[in-house]
């Protein structure tokens, strides 16, 4: 993992070992999302073990973006973070340089197309531009005049939700900072406590409550209407936004990587003892076998993992990966993470993620059977990304950086 951001600093305590198996991690994210979203009307959901597996895919990739993005933050900026409001701007035009360039682009684009073929009325439009363009579109749930969800009204920049819930963590990364590092008598560090215990209760509240559905469906009827409902609509009701798009319930997973991270950090010249490699060994084992039972039909299911996941999703699993990244770079799994093509993909891994869904809504045009389709688009994809990632991420990333920079 290395920090793409930019910048330079000669202070000796910013320099954190380097860790590129975590680089490597963001590819199989972007990979399982991917194999969810391309075999979606090729595979069917409903078999057994394989199409919960890919309905699951998504989940996976989801958790390890978040959770991996709350740690490579605190990883890189904690130290860089001074509490004054220059380091605190540098955070932010690092963060907003790195992600809005190709969120604003696949964003404009659909907007054109949809502009041109007509298929949203204006008035919805409109309103949902400052939105997207504030990067705010999955802070708060709307319906527009047809009943989708506002941030899926675009379906080529649908996916850009979870850049938009990335965006509202890092405006609640100074809370976690302050009370990581900079709280250090009781009576400045018990309202910082106070105060992540209440973002991570309202995190569990929104995750938690969903497991039943019908309180959150409920109260999406009762403000929105039946339109909200998950009768009507599973991907746009209201319970659906609290428990996978909101920001909100995604902020557990971000405070977890942050943990995992000042753990690492406060432990970075510690060699692995007899209780590390045992616990290295035991999570080996215990993490394939959480991933296998998550993907077991409902009626096979183990009840104590299927009360976890639904609470707390793969996190879990997620956090050991990370810290096994950390505490042993010469195991097989962080060697695998770490090779040359990995790193690459890993690397190009927003771009994959940010244009995939306009390659398969391509190769869905041309003929073919579907599973031609997706080989196309699995192809198109990669491709694309390479020189997405070359001539368009980087270029903007520090243009926009520089545009946003203090003198």
């Amino acid at each position: 993992m290395t920090n793409n951001d930019g910048g330079n600093s000669a202070d000796s305590a910013m320099i954190r070992p380097d860790v590129p198996s975590l680089t490597g991690l963001r590819f199989f994210a972007a990979f399982f999302i991917l194999l969810n979203h391309l075999t979606l009307g090729f595979v069917s959901r409903e078999t057994a073990y394989f199409g919960r597996f890919l309905a699951n895919g998504a989940f996976l990739g989801m958790d390890v973006f978040f959770v991996l993005s709350g740690f490579i933050i605190h990883y890189n900026y904690s130290a860089k973070i001074n509490g004054s409001l220059k380091s605190f701007h540098a955070f932010f035009v690092a963060r907003v340089s790195r992600l809005y360039p190709l969120f604003f682009a696949t964003f404009a684009i659909d907007f054109l197309l949809i502009a041109h073929s007509g298929g949203i009325p204006w008035s919805d439009m409109i309103h949902a531009v400052p939105f997207f363009v504030t990067m705010s579109q999955s802070w708060f749930y709307q319906l527009t005049s047809a009943g989708t969800a506002l941030y899926y009204m675009f379906p080529r920049a649908s996916i850009a939700w979870s850049v938009s819930s990335e965006m509202l963590m890092y405006a609640f990364y100074p809370l976690f900072w302050y009370w990581l590092l900079k709280s250090r008598n009781f009576s400045w560090k018990m309202p910082g406590v106070v105060a992540v215990f209440a973002v991570a209760t309202l995190s569990l509240l929104f995750k938690g409550l969903y497991t039943s559905q019908v309180g959150w469906d409920k109260l999406g009827v009762a403000l929105f209407g039946e339109m909200a409902s998950v009768s009507r609509s599973p991907e746009f009701s209201f319970a659906f936004w609290v428990w996978y798009v909101s920001p909100y319930s995604r902020l557990l997973q971000f405070l977890c990587g942050i943990v995992v991270a000042d753990y690492c950090l406060k432990h970075v010249d510690r060699h692995c003892d007899y209780s590390d490699s045992t616990f290295l060994r035991a999570g080996q084992v215990l993490t394939p076998l959480y991933v296998v039972a998550s993907c077991l039909p409902y009626q096979n299911s183990i009840p104590v993992v299927g009360e976890i996941y639904k609470i707390f999703g793969y996190t879990p699993v997620v956090c050991f990966c990370i810290y096994c990244c950390y505490a042993n770079r010469s195991g097989y799994f962080s060697r695998l993470l770490s090779t040359n093509w990995c790193v690459r993909l890993g690397e190009r891994s927003y771009s994959v993620y940010i244009w995939h869904i306009y390659f398969y809504a391509a190769a869905l045009s041309l003929p073919g059977t579907r599973f031609l389709h997706v080989v196309m688009a699995w192809a198109g994809i990669y491709i694309f990304s390479a020189i997405s990632y070359k001539w368009l991420e980087k270029p903007l990333r520090q243009r926009m950086r520089k545009l946003l920079s203090w003198a």
